[in-house]
C-alpha cells in the first residue's frame, strides 16, 4: 500500500489512543472516518515511542520473530490497560503485513475477551487496509459467531471505504443469507457516497430486515439529496409505503433542512400521508432548533396539526433551553395561557434542570398551583439532589405533604439510580411499601448491578420480604453472570429452589453459552430440575444452533428421551432460520409429517416472518391449529399488514369461511385502517356479507373513532350487533364533539341512539 494511505491509517489509530477513546470505545468496532468524534477530540501529544513508531511505519515495516510476536501479545493481553494498549498500537503500526495472521493467531489464544476483542479489532483495521481479502478470510474462519460477525463487520467497513466496488462484489458472493445481508448493510452506505442509484439497487437485493434497512435507506437518500434532491424525491416516492419510504423521506428532509429548513417543511407539506408528514416535520424542527430556535418556534406555531405543533415546540425548547435559557423562557412566558403554555413550561423546566436545577426550581415554584407545577418542581428537586442531596430533601420536606413527599422521594431515587445507586437505596428505604416503591427499587436495581453486581445482590437480599425485594432480586440475579460469572455460580450453589435461583440459572447459561454451549448444557445437567433449568436449556440450545444446529438437535434429543422436546425444537428452528433459512427449511422438509415437523416449522416461521411475513403465513396455514401457530401467525400477519396490506388482504380472501378468517380479518383491518383508512374501507366494501365482514366493520370503526370520528360515523350504521352499535355511536360522538361540536351534534341527532343517551352526551 502507498505510504500516504498507510500514514492515514496509522495517524487515525494513534489519535484514537487518547484516554477518552480508551475508556469510551475499547470494546467496539473501529471506524476509519477521519471526521469521527475521536479524531476531533483534542488529544495529548504523541509520546516519543509512538512518534518513532509512526516514523518507522511511514518508512519501512519491521519483521519480528514468532517468539517476539507471541511475547508482545502476551504482555499486552495479560495486563490490558491504556499504557499496554498504546504499546500494542505502536507495535501493529510497524508490523509486516505478512506477519499479521501470526499476530492474530496469538491474540486468539488470549483467555480474556476484554483484551482479545479490541486487540483483534485494531489489528484487523491495519490488515484490512493492507490486504482486505486475506483479512476477510481470517475473519470468516473465527469459530465464535459473535467474534466472526464483529470481525467481518470491521474488515468490511474499512474495505468499503477504500474500494467500494470490491467490497460489494465480495458481499454479493456470500452464500449465507444472514452474513450477506449484514455485509451489504456495511458497504451500501459507502457506495451511496458516489453512486446513490446503485446503492438503491443493491438495497433491493440485500435481504435486510426492515429494522436494519431503515437506517441504510436514510443514508442513501440523505447523500442523494445533497447533489440531486429532485431525483432523490422522485425515487423515494417509488418506494413502497412503510419504513423504507419514511426513512428515505427522512434522509431527504435532513439534507434539505441543513441549508433551508423552511424549504424542507414546504416540501414535506406536499406529502399525501399525514403519518409520514407529521413525523418528518418534527425531525426538521428539531434540526432547525440547533441553529435558529426562535425562527423554528415561530414556524411551529403556524402548524395546523395541534399534536405536531406541540411536539415540535417541545423539541425546539429542548435545544433552546440548552443554548439560551433566558431567550427560551421569554418566548414561553409570552404564550397565551392554556394547555400549550403549560406543556411548554414543563419542557423548559425539564431541560433547564439539567444545567441549573436551582434556577429551574425558582422559576417553577412561582407558577400557579397545578398538577403540572407539582411535576415540574419534583423534577427540579430530583436534579438538585444530584448536586446537593440534603438540600433537595430539606426543600421537599418543607413544601410537600406526607403523600406528596413520598412521590418526590420516589422521583429522586429513580433519578439517582444511574448516578449514585448506593445513595438511591437510602431514598427507596424511606418509602412506604407500595407500587411506587416497587418501581423505584426496580429502577435502582437495574443501575446498581451495572456498577457493583455483588453489592447489588447483597442489597437486594437484605431488603424486607415483599414485592420490592422480589423485583430487585429478579433484576440483579438475571444480570449478575454478565459481570461476575464466578460470583453468579457461587450464588446459585447457595440458593434453595426458588424463582430467584431459576432467574440466575438462565443468566448463567446465557453467559456460558456465548463461548461454550456444550459446557453450559453439561453444567445445567448437574442442577436440580426446575422451570428455570428448562428455560436455560432452551436459551443454550438456541445459542448452540447458531453455529452447529445438528449438534443442538442431537443435544435436545438426549435431554428428552421421552420425545417431549417440542419447545426445544421450536427454539432450535428459530435460531437456525435466523442464520441459514434455506438449510433450516431443507431440514424441516426432510422430517416426517407429525408433531416434530409442525413444531420445527412453527419456530422457523416465527423467525422468517421478520423478513418475509408472507412466506411465514403460507407455512403456518399448512399447520394444525395450536396456541404457538396462532401467536406466531398473529405476529406475522401484523408485520405483513404493515408492509403490504393489500397482499395480506388478498391472502385472507383465499381462506375458507370459519374461525381463522373471522379472527384474521378484523386484526388486519385494524392495522390497515391506522395507516390508510380510505384503502381499508374500500376493501371492506368488497367483502361479502358474513361474520368476517362484520368483524372487519367493527374493527374499522373501533380504530377510526378517536382520530377520524367523522369517517367512523359513516360506517357505524353497518355494525351488526345493536348494543355494540350504540356503544360505538357514543364513543364516536364523545370524540367528535371535542373537535366539531356542531357537525357532531347534527349527526348524533340523526342516529338511532336512545334519546336519553343522546341528551347525556350533549349535556356533558
Amino acid at each position: 500500500m502507498k505510504t500516504k494511505v498507510f500514514f492515514v491509517y496509522v495517524l487515525i489509530i494513534l489519535i484514537s489512543s487518547g484516554a477518552g477513546y480508551w475508556y469510551g470505545r475499547q470494546g467496539s468496532t473501529p471506524t476509519l472516518k477521519t471526521n469521527s468524534t475521536a479524531a476531533k477530540r483534542k488529544s495529548a501529544p504523541v509520546n516519543g515511542d509512538l512518534a518513532s513508531g509512526l516514523a518507522r511505519a511511514m518508512d519501512a515495516k519491521q519483521t519480528y520473530s514468532d517468539a517476539e510476536i507471541a511475547a508482545i501479545v502476551k504482555e499486552v493481553g495479560s495486563n490490558y490497560s491504556p499504557s499496554t494498549y498504546t504499546k500494542w498500537l505502536s507495535f501493529i503500526a510497524t508490523l509486516d503485513p505478512a506477519q499479521m495472521r501470526k499476530a492474530l493467531t496469538e491474540v486468539d489464544k488470549l483467555p480474556l475477551a476484554s483484551a482479545r476483542d479490541p486487540m483483534r479489532s485494531r489489528l484487523l483495521v491495519m490488515w484490512s487496509g493492507e490486504n482486505p481479502v486475506a483479512a476477510m478470510a481470517y475473519a470468516q474462519s473465527l469459530p465464535s459467531l459473535r467474534s466472526r460477525d464483529t470481525a467481518i463487520s470491521t474488515v468490511l467497513g474499512n474495505w468499503a471505504s477504500l474500494d467500494p466496488a470490491a467490497a460489494v462484489k465480495f458481499a454479493l458472493e456470500m452464500t449465507n443469507p444472514r452474513l450477506r445481508a449484514s455485509a451489504l448493510e456495511q458497504v451500501i452506505p459507502e457506495v451511496a457516497r458516489t453512486d446513490p442509484e446503485q446503492a438503491l439497487q443493491l438495497m433491493k437485493q440485500s435481504g435486510l430486515s426492515p429494522a436494519n434497512a431503515a437506517g441504510v435507506y436514510k443514508t442513501i437518500f440523505a447523500t442523494w439529496a445533497q447533489t440531486d434532491s429532485a431525483t432523490a424525491i422522485a425515487k423515494a416516492a417509488e418506494l413502497p409505503a412503510g419504513q423504507p419510504r419514511i426513512q428515505a423521506y427522512d434522509g431527504i428532509a435532513t439534507s434539505l433542512a441543513a441549508t433551508d429548513p423552511q424549504a424542507a417543511l414546504t416540501w414535506l407539506g406536499t406529502l399525501p400521508s399525514s403519518s409520514e408528514r407529521d413525523t418528518l416535520q418534527l425531525h426538521v424542527f428539531t434540526q432547525w432548533a440547533d441553529t435558529d430556535p426562535a425562527s423554528a418556534a415561530l414556524a411551529a406555531m403556524g402548524l395546523s396539526s395541534v399534536s405536531t405543533r406541540n411536539s415540535a415546540i417541545n423539541a425546539i425548547l429542548a435545544n433552546w433551553a440548552d443554548s439560551n435559557v433566558n431567550a427560551a423562557r421569554a418566548w414561553v412566558d409570552q404564550l397565551p395561557d392554556g394547555a400549550l403554555k403549560t406543556a411548554a413550561q414543563s419542557q423548559l423546566v425539564r431541560q433547564w434542570c439539567i444545567a441549573d436545577p436551582q434556577g429551574a426550581l425558582a422559576y417553577a415554584k412561582d407558577l400557579p398551583d397545578s398538577s403540572a407545577k407539582f411535576n415540574m418542581v419534583a423534577n427540579a428537586i430530583g436534579q438538585l439532589a444530584q448536586q446537593d442531596i440534603k438540600g433537595a430533601i430539606a426543600y421537599a420536606q418543607s413544601v410537600y405533604s406526607d403523600t406528596e413527599y413520598a412521590r418526590v422521594v420516589g422521583n429522586v431515587a429513580s433519578q439517582l439510580a444511574s448516578i449514585d445507586p448506593k445513595t438511591a437505596t437510602a431514598f427507596a428505604a424511606a418509602m412506604a411499601p407500595s407500587n411506587a416503591q416497587v418501581a423505584t427499587v426496580t429502577s435502582i436495581a437495574k443501575s446498581y448491578v451495572d456498577s457493583d453486581p455483588k453489592a447489588a445482590v447483597d442489597w437486594a437480599q437484605a431488603l424486607p420480604e415483599g414485592a420490592a425485594k422480589r423485583a430487585a432480586l429478579d433484576q440483579n440475579t438475571a444480570k449478575l453472570s454478565d459481570y461476575d460469572l464466578p460470583a453468579a455460580l457461587d450464588l446459585a450453589n447457595s440458593l434453595q429452589p426458588s424463582q430467584q435461583r431459576d432467574t440466575l440459572l438462565v443468566g448463567i447459561a446465557n453467559t456460558m453459552s456465548k463461548e461454550d454451549p456444550a459446557g453450559a448444557i453439561a453444567w445445567l445437567q448437574q442442577q436440580p430440575d426446575s422451570q428455570g433449568r428448562q428455560q436455560a436449556y432452551s436459551s443454550t440450545l438456541s445459542q448452540m444452533a447458531q453455529t452447529n444446529p445438528q449438534s443442538a438437535l442431537e443435544t435436545a434429543a438426549a435431554l428428552t428421551p421421552d420425545g417431549a422436546n417440542d419447545p426445544y425444537i421450536r427454539t432450535i428452528a428459530s435460531s437456525w432460520a435466523a442464520n441459514d433459512p434455506q438449510a433450516a427449511l431443507a431440514y424441516a422438509q426432510s422430517l416426517a409429517p407429525g408433531d416434530q415437523q409442525n413444531s420445527f416449522l412453527a419456530g422457523y416461521a416465527g423467525t422468517i416472518s421478520q423478513k418475509s411475513p408472507e412466506d411465514a403465513i403460507h407455512i403456518l396455514a399448512q399447520l394444525p391449529s395450536s396456541d404457538d401457530r396462532n401467536s406466531v401467525g398473529a405476529a406475522a400477519l401484523r408485520r405483513w399488514s404493515q408492509e403490504s396490506p393489500e397482499a395480506a388482504a388478498a391472502f385472507i380472501g383465499t381462506l375458507p369461511a370459519g374461525d381463522t378468517r373471522n379472527l384474521a380479518t378484523p386484526f388486519m383491518v385494524g392495522i390497515w385502517a391506522n395507516n390508510d383508512p380510505a384503502a381499508a374501507g374500500q376493501w371492506i366494501q368488497s367483502l361479502p356479507p358474513d361474520s368476517s365482514r362484520d368483524g372487519a366493520v367493527q374493527s374499522y370503526v373501533d380504530n377510526l373513532s378517536s382520530q377520524f370520528p367523522e369517517t367512523a360515523a359513516q360506517w357505524v350504521g353497518q355494525v351488526a350487533d345493536p348494543n355494540q352499535r350504540n356503544n360505538d355511536i357514543e364513543n364516536i360522538a364523545r370524540n367528535w364533539l371535542k373537535t366539531d361540536k356542531a357537525a357532531a351534534t347534527q349527526w348524533l341527532m340523526q342516529t338511532d341512539l336512545p334519546a336519553n343517551r343522546k341528551q347525556r352526551l350533549l349535556g356533558n
